[in-house]
């Protein structure tokens, strides 16, 4: 009965009686990823909003929280990375979603009435970071183990597929921020602060949970997908490499351009609101980058594939992409008959073209050069960027805003113009060093 139960999901699923398609288990696996990303967005809004409501943390001190648990995320992402790589990692999915979804119920049903404080911090800043680098070091591994079993005879198609899959695995981050934000903001509407900061849980621990039924599906009908990884070196030794070190040296290079993230965030927030108020329009400039990103990710893989462009100079020419829209945003700011608005919305506009180049292509980067053993510690030094950008942006930000802003007026031609060239150092520096880091 087993047997048979297991050969109609094969076939249903387009493959033949022996072994399911696994056209149907990636797109299995896209839902995982979407699944995934609502999830962790969702729980990503108790860095600060249950810290200062709930717990009644002054803002200072959240700032404070907020470091934590960015620091917490990467270490969290470099200790469990060499279990990840050695371990079956649907099976690595399966238990982090049960885990993380029985942490998020359990600071929903508590509401910060029995549970000690102490305790709940652990959770925010300790517990919930260890689970969410679980699973962004599991998934990509996952798919580059699918492919090469799917493509063991055609490397380059594996390469192609991989890289289509990594840049939709982004598209559906980006759209799952969206649908927590919408699913988020209709809470606190519904039952205002307090409820949001616990009822937000409960959807973001659903979505865990149907990722553990749908990974569950995927280990019944295809076992051999999750087979172990293969420990060819421990991560002492990767780490003594000349490739790991070349490696590093492009991601610490990614980090002038990624911090463009937390400016749009910090720097753009203030200046709207010095310039045009409160009922500053920046909710809608802020759906415009991932709006962009889910619709163009895909498409630009595609052609990137198509016109045999490699991860390298994708990370190159995107970077300077986007670096070129945060210089466009101050030289649009000195226009007269620009309004900051659609200066901000052209620069955003080519920032988001050119991080639909360059970001997805990190991850596939690191699957690329990482040995075979120890994607997943690849994966997790590519988060390295946004550990730093956590200490540096929120200082450079409130720095720039102290020296161009007033009370009444930004100078944001000056404060784009010096974060364009901060920016603008990433594909300098990747070009500059290009040939020892290819070597």
């Amino acid at each position: 009965m087993h047997r048979r139960f297991q050969r109609a999901i094969a076939i249903a699923m387009g493959g033949s009686a022996a072994w399911p398609s696994y056209r149907g288990l990636l797109a299995l696996f896209l839902l995982v990823r979407f699944f995934l990303s609502v999830g962790q967005h969702l729980s990503a809004t108790l860095g600060t909003t249950f810290t200062m409501e709930n717990l009644r943390v002054p803002y200072g001190d959240t700032v404070a929280i907020y470091m934590i648990r960015a620091g917490a995320g990467f270490l969290a992402s470099v200790l469990v990375s060499t279990f990840v790589d050695r371990l079956a990692v649907f099976r690595v999915v399966q238990g982090a979603s049960v885990i993380g979804a029985a942490l998020r119920l359990l600071l929903a049903w508590d509401g910060g009435q029995w549970m000690p404080q102490a305790v709940q911090l652990i959770i925010i800043c300790a517990a919930l970071p260890l689970n969410d680098a679980l699973f962004r070091l599991a998934v990509p591994v996952a798919l580059k183990r699918i492919l090469a079993i799917e493509y063991a005879n055609d490397a380059a198609l594996e390469q192609r597929r991989r890289n289509l899959f990594v840049a939709i695995f982004y598209a559906l981050h980006n759209i799952g921020d969206i649908a927590a934000n919408l699913v988020y903001y209709r809470w606190r509407t519904l039952g205002g602060v307090v409820y949001a900061n616990t009822g937000v849980l409960y959807p973001s621990a659903a979505a865990l949970l149907a990722t553990a039924a749908i990974v569950t599906w995927m280990r019944y009908i295809a076992p051999r997908s999750d087979s172990p990884g293969i420990p060819l070196q421990e991560t002492t030794h990767a780490m003594k490499s000349a490739r790991f070190w070349r490696y590093l040296g492009t991601v610490l290079a990614l980090v002038c351009v990624t911090s463009m993230f937390l400016h749009f965030e910090l720097t753009l927030t203030k200046d709207l609101l010095v310039e045009l108020g409160p009922g500053n329009p920046f909710p809608v400039l802020q759906s415009i980058n991932p709006a962009m990103v889910f619709l163009l990710a895909a498409p630009v893989s595609w052609l990137l594939d198509r016109w045999q462009v490699g991860a390298f100079n994708a990370l190159i020419v995107g970077t300077a992409l986007s670096a070129s829209g945060c210089l466009a945003m101050g030289i649009l700011r000195v226009v007269p008959s620009v309004s900051a608005v659609a200066a901000y919305a052209v620069g955003l506009v080519i920032f988001s073209l050119g991080e639909v180049v360059w970001s997805p292509r990190v991850s596939s980067y690191a699957l690329d050069v990482a040995p075979e053993g120890s994607e997943a510690f690849y994966q997790a030094v590519a988060d390295l960027p946004n550990l730093l950008i956590v200490f540096i942006g929120p200082l450079m930000s409130h720095m720039l805003v102290d020296t161009y802003c007033s009370d009444t007026h930004c100078n944001g031609a000056m404060i784009w113009s010096i974060l364009g060239l901060v920016a603008a150092c990433t594909p300098v520096l990747l070009t500059l060093t290009r040939s020892w880091i290819e070597d």
